[in-house]
């Protein structure tokens, strides 16, 4: 009788190790958790602003084998009461997108029809970009140099137009464009 115990125990003991082992257990399997994206917050529109973007650059030949063609762009505020953007992201470059254009004629960059701008490629890092609210003041402004990365895609030289475009949901501000020559 004394064996028939030992034979239970042992056969109850092993077949515990072997759930063990195998993963089994006496709880119920929880549905694994993914992990949650956040929505992008929206921001409301910035209303009777005069908020105004410029191309600063003099520069009006570029060279389509140059390493990094950059243009200059100045932001600021031309109204006479301060501007709370809450949305400015932290990696500056990433507040302007760059817009471009065939523009055979001289002096034709502000009649380019809205579907022949194109993007051109940009460094967006992944991930939400931290953002923070940028208050301008009166006549302030901040100035930025972004890359003209369409140009190392180019197939023949010519006149584009380029502007930018602020990449803002509560300011929708453009620049007037310019006309370059890539040789």
């Amino acid at each position: 009788m004394k064996r028939k115990n030992i034979s239970q125990l042992l056969l109850v003991f092993l077949l515990s190790l072997s759930a063990v082992f195998s993963g089994c257990s006496d709880e119920e399997e929880k549905p694994e958790k993914k992990p949650v994206v956040p929505v992008a917050k929206l921001y409301p529109a910035i209303k009777d602003h005069k908020m105004v973007l410029d191309i600063i650059s003099t520069r009006g030949d570029y060279y389509i084998a140059e390493t990094l063609p950059m243009i200059r762009f100045q932001f600021r505020n031309d109204g006479l009461s301060k501007v709370e953007i809450p949305e400015w992201k932290s990696r500056e470059r990433e507040n302007i997108r760059i817009q471009y254009a065939e523009c055979p004629e001289s002096g034709g960059s502000v009649r380019i029809p809205e579907h022949l701008w194109k993007e051109s490629p940009r460094t967006v890092f992944p991930g939400d970009c931290p953002r923070y609210p940028l208050i301008l003041e009166p006549k302030n402004s901040i100035i930025m140099e972004l890359p003209l990365k369409f140009i190392g895609n180019l197939t023949r030289p010519g006149r584009y137009a380029v502007r930018g475009v602020m990449d803002l949901s509560s300011l929708n501000v453009k620049s007037v464009p310019v006309e370059l020559n890539i040789k």
